[in-house]
């Protein structure tokens, strides 16, 4: 009796990968998210079970966004922010604070990276900023708007004895005064970025401005 044998071997490797995220595994296509060791039993050339191993480390950023009113904060600490357009996927500059306060209606999105990962959070639509008007009032202008402290008021006359209230996007009286005269401001340095909600009243006319304080 005459045997013709051919011994064919079974192999194994392993590979270590760090990613962002997830990572989508070429030896057999699955996607990981998590961190761990992975295991895919393959068919060498041979036609021998062939075993590979994947040791791999994900790392994750926090990007997700808290929403208060006009103003959004991304949860995400330590890190590099840029706050971007969303209908025009487009960074806004000077906007690379933590916080951002939009000051047109549209949708927003902040992008966070540690030097290592970036991603993106989800886009935020924001309505119905603008001013808001309510019976008659004489001509007036506010500037700036947004502003980083303070706001100049003026009228093209004089109002006598006006109420001025300042409430916060809740409705919570925050200030009230009573002006005079052509010109007058209103100091917003020692209150929070956000949106305010500027109420003039003289007799039967009143108006009501939204004021942004970046």
């Amino acid at each position: 009796m005459t045997l013709n044998l051919t011994i064919n071997n079974s192999n194994s490797g392993s590979e270590t990968i760090t990613e962002c995220n997830s990572y989508t595994w070429p030896a057999n296509g699955n996607t990981y998210t998590a961190s761990g060791t992975y295991n895919a039993t393959l068919t060498n050339v041979a036609g021998c079970d062939s075993v590979a191993t994947l040791n791999l480390t994900i790392n994750t950023i926090d990007n997700s966004v808290t929403q208060t009113g006009f103003t959004f904060t991304a949860n995400a600490t330590g890190v590099i922010y840029q706050w971007i357009d969303c209908s025009t996927m487009t960074v806004i500059s000077g906007e690379t604070s933590s916080w951002f306060t939009a000051t047109n209606n549209g949708s927003y999105a902040v992008v966070v990276s540690d030097g290592t990962c970036t991603d993106t959070s989800a886009c935020y639509d924001i309505n119905g900023l603008g001013v808001v008007e309510n019976g008659s009032f004489p001509w007036m202008n506010v500037y700036p708007n947004p502003t980083d402290g303070k706001v100049v008021i003026s009228f093209a006359g004089s109002v006598n004895n006006a109420t001025l209230s300042l409430r916060d996007m809740q409705g919570k009286l925050l200030r009230k005064q009573f002006v005079t005269g052509k010109i007058f401001t209103v100091d917003l340095s020692q209150s929070d970025p956000g949106m305010y909600l500027l109420e003039l009243e003289e007799g039967s006319a009143n108006k009501q401005i939204r004021i942004i304080r970046k």
